[in-house]
């Protein structure tokens, strides 16, 4: 039956890593803390191993369509990347529940960004992967440290980042968050290596269900409005980030 849960959990959240280039992570950390019983200090670097294959396989289908942009991609990955690392070295200062609870506010904070900035047009020149090195090196830094305290993946808040400050449309943004993601997921198991532990069965069980599903995600997303993808991801994100806040503050047991 574990298995079977496993199997399916994975595989629903490969699907949403695909969808929305994002999230992943969302659905990953709250399934192995919750779902499997697993302790946060060990849930948090596995999702980010089962996340960051799963996206290295998005990013492959997201290159296919040219919807990469990759000179703001290394830019932001390859800062957020070393940002990933010390600050998931340094995690072991903070306790499970803190690190739970910022994720949940961080979340709240980036749904409610993407719901009210404007996003940039899909037909707009600035399509162009335009490159303006200080946003993008500031961001990469600040989601790269908190994808590394928290230990996720970061597309949730990579792909409103992209959107809404680095002038992105919605499309290249998810594309260009799961080149990211498998950057900054990487850095930051070798951050966790020595800090936690993988359960290595359980992560490859679940890591296999959930990259077999990323690239069903791709491509149903290619065929949804990008307005209702920017709604509906924010939705989703505002409504996990609540319940993982009221869990971890003690208002739902």
């Amino acid at each position: 039956m574990e298995l079977l849960l496993i199997i399916l959990m994975g595989a629903v959240i490969g699907f949403f890593l695909g969808f929305f280039g994002s999230g992943g992570s969302i659905l990953a950390l709250p399934a192995l803390i919750y779902g499997l019983k697993i302790d946060p200090k060990s849930a948090i670097p596995m999702s980010l191993v089962i996340v960051g294959l799963s996206a290295i396989i998005g990013a492959f289908q997201q290159a296919r369509q040219k919807a990469i942009c990759y000179r703001v991609g290394l830019v932001f990955g390859s800062i957020a990347a070393v940002a990933t690392f010390i600050s998931a070295k340094l995690s072991i200062y903070v306790t499970g529940t803190q690190q739970l609870i910022l994720f949940a506010v961080i979340m709240i904070i980036s749904a409610f960004s993407m719901l009210t900035k404007k996003q940039t047009s899909e037909h707009s020149k600035n399509n162009a992967c335009h490159l303006n090195p200080m946003i993008t090196g500031g961001l990469g830094l600040s989601i790269g440290t908190m994808t590394g305290l928290v230990g996720v993946g970061g597309g949730f808040l990579i792909v409103p980042a992209l959107s809404s400050w680095a002038g992105l449309t919605i499309r290249l943004a998810m594309g260009t968050s799961l080149f990211i993601i498998g950057l900054t997921a990487i850095s930051g198991i070798f951050g966790y290596i020595g800090v936690a532990d993988f359960h290595w069965s359980i992560t490859l069980i679940f890591m296999t269900a959930s990259a077999s599903t990323t690239i069903i995600g791709v491509k149903i997303a290619r065929q949804v409005s990008t307005e209702n993808l920017k709604k509906g991801f924010a939705v989703f994100v505002m409504l996990i980030g609540f319940f993982l806040l009221l869990q971890n503050v003690g208002v739902l047991e």
